[in-house]
Parts: structure tokens; C-alpha cells; sequence
């Protein structure tokens, strides 16, 4: 009996001896922030900058835009002005620049909320020489499975890698992207696999026989900061969600602005599916 007491007087002890008040008048105190998620490569073409802006905690979760921007990419030699394109989105004004591997460049972001300069070097380039795949069919899952292989030659001894795929039904299925690191011989050819479930009941079709990959090469936090995110949005949602999540502690390259500005090196090459 006793030592029920006595378990009984800690758990009374361990509940109600630690209170303290928690003032949430400081979430009034909010200081809005910009957020500038940047992917520039050398496929301007597909290169953008997205400018929102944090909001209050008690605030709606829609993610509000920034359109008045003035955004400028530069290196030692060139300017690369970016044009406003709706959804607070900024793409390049001509789509012939050259992205050189291995060089430093500069995003500069003007905002009423202030000017805002981000750094970024890009990494090496890595070159896709093959893509092979194979169909399985599975009988415990009922299901065909594509697995596909990619060779590729590294530049350095470390790449930071992610591979995504362009076809209407595979980006449908798991997974939409592939993210990868590895320590490689220079000049050796590599191979990077994954796999993808078909279900009997669907197909390819005709349409969707080619078969777009890129493997994208970039730096250790932009890897970090792209694998991190991905465990905090949908897989199926569009690369522009990797704005509306911001981690409490995220790799960053801008001075007093949230985000990553990413700059990279991209390989693709297409397959079709029989």
C-alpha cells in the first residue's frame, strides 16, 4: 500500500508541479519574411524564380505571391534579367543563355520588402549515356513492374543527384522523383535504378511511349534542402510546391530572406517504351 502512495504522490508531483503559462501575445509580433525559391539550370527554358512571402500564424493557409519584384541573374560577365509570368512566378526574358558549369552566380531579388542577394556556384555536369529498362510481371502484386536503369558518366568524385521522369502515367505513380547521392570514379560509368508499379487494368499509351529523363545535378544543400521538402509535400504536386513549405531550420543562401536558390546542371535524354 505504501508504495502505491508513494507511486501516486510522483504522478501527482509529475502532472501539476511543472506548470508554466505560455503567452501566445507574441505571436503578434510576427515579422513577415520573403521567400524566394529559385531553380535556375542550364535549361533556362525550365528555369524560374518564385517570390511568396511568410504569413501569421492565425493567417490563411493559402500561400500569398509577390508580383512586383524585380529579379536579375548575373556572373562575372553577363546579366540575365527574369520577366514576371503570373503565380508568382519569374522566368528568364530569352531562353538561349548558357548556364557554364562550375561558375558563381548571383540572384538579386527587389521587393517592397527590401533587396535580397543570393550566392550559388554550379556544380559539375554529369552525362546520361544510356537509359535501359525492363518489364517484370508480379504475381503477388498483381502488377507489371518497370524498372528503369540509367548510365551515366560523373565529372567529380561526389554528385548530388535527382532524376525525375516527364511521362503523363508514370509521374502518376511512386516514385515521381528519385533523389540519390553516391561517391563515384571519374570518367566510370554509373548506373542509377528504380522501378515503377503498372497495375494490369492500365496502360500506356501510345502517347505516352516516349519517355522524358533528366538527371539533375547539384549541390549538397540544394540536395538537402530538395530531400527534406520532399518528405512534406504530395508526391503527384508540382515542383512550385517546394515554396509553400518552408522547414524550421532549412539550408539557405540568401541574406535575410527564407528559401534556396538553386542552381544546377541538367542531362536528359528519352527512351521509348515497347
Amino acid at each position: 500500500m505504501k508504495l502505491i502512495n508513494m507511486y501516486n504522490t510522483l504522478l501527482a508531483f509529475a502532472l501539476f508541479a511543472c506548470q508554466e503559462e505560455i503567452d501566445l501575445d507574441d505571436v503578434s509580433k510576427f515579422q513577415k519574411k520573403l521567400v524566394i525559391n529559385a531553380e535556375i539550370s542550364n535549361s533556362t527554358k525550365n528555369s524560374y524564380v518564385k517570390l511568396t512571402h511568410t504569413i501569421p500564424f492565425q493567417a490563411t493557409r493559402s500561400v500569398p505571391i509577390v508580383e512586383d519584384a524585380s529579379v536579375l541573374l548575373l556572373n562575372r560577365k553577363e546579366k540575365f534579367p527574369l520577366d514576371y509570368r503570373g503565380k508568382g512566378i519569374y522566368k528568364f526574358a530569352q531562353n538561349n543563355l548558357t548556364i557554364q558549369p562550375e561558375e558563381n552566380y548571383i540572384l538579386i531579388v527587389e521587393t517592397s520588402l527590401g533587396k535580397f542577394i543570393g550566392t550559388a556556384t554550379t556544380p559539375a555536369k554529369v552525362d546520361i549515356r544510356n537509359i535501359n529498362y525492363t518489364w517484370t510481371k508480379s504475381e503477388v502484386l498483381r502488377s507489371f513492374i518497370l524498372d528503369l536503369s540509367i548510365d551515366y558518366v560523373p565529372s567529380q568524385l561526389t554528385h548530388y543527384l535527382y532524376v525525375s521522369v516527364n511521362n503523363s502515367t508514370l509521374t502518376k505513380k511512386s516514385p515521381f522523383t528519385m533523389v540519390t547521392h553516391q561517391k563515384q570514379e571519374i570518367g566510370k560509368v554509373q548506373k542509377i535504378r528504380f522501378s515503377y508499379i503498372i497495375s494490369p487494368i492500365e496502360k500506356i499509351e501510345s502517347k505516352d511511349k516516349q519517355v522524358l529523363v533528366t538527371l539533375h545535378s547539384v549541390s549538397k544543400d540544394a540536395y538537402d534542402y530538395r530531400k527534406n521538402i520532399r518528405k512534406l509535400i504530395d508526391e503527384d504536386r508540382v515542383s512550385f510546391s517546394l515554396s509553400q513549405t518552408i522547414l524550421a531550420d532549412p539550408p539557405n543562401n540568401y541574406k535575410k530572406a527564407l528559401g534556396y536558390f538553386s542552381i544546377e546542371m541538367q542531362d536528359q535524354s528519352t527512351t521509348s517504351l515497347q
